[in-house]
């Protein structure tokens, strides 16, 4: 499978699990595509400064990178 940059679908986050700031996201997957039990696979970016809230995953998995 060939995923290209263009086709993946942006979307940015505000406070993000309760976290600061913003995080921006480019779904590389959509969500029918997901292995199962995943609730999240894309690349993540966050600027300095912000961050992502503490939570915890039970019987899930992301990938992010």
């Amino acid at each position: 499978m060939v995923i290209r940059t263009e086709e993946a679908k942006p979307e940015t986050r505000k406070n993000m699990r309760g976290g600061c700031g913003e995080v921006r996201i480019r779904h590389a997957l959509s969500k029918e595509q997901y292995p199962p039990h995943f609730r999240l696979f894309a690349p993540l970016v966050l600027e300095q400064g912000c961050g992502i809230g503490a939570h915890t995953h039970e019987n899930e998995a992301e990938a992010f990178y």
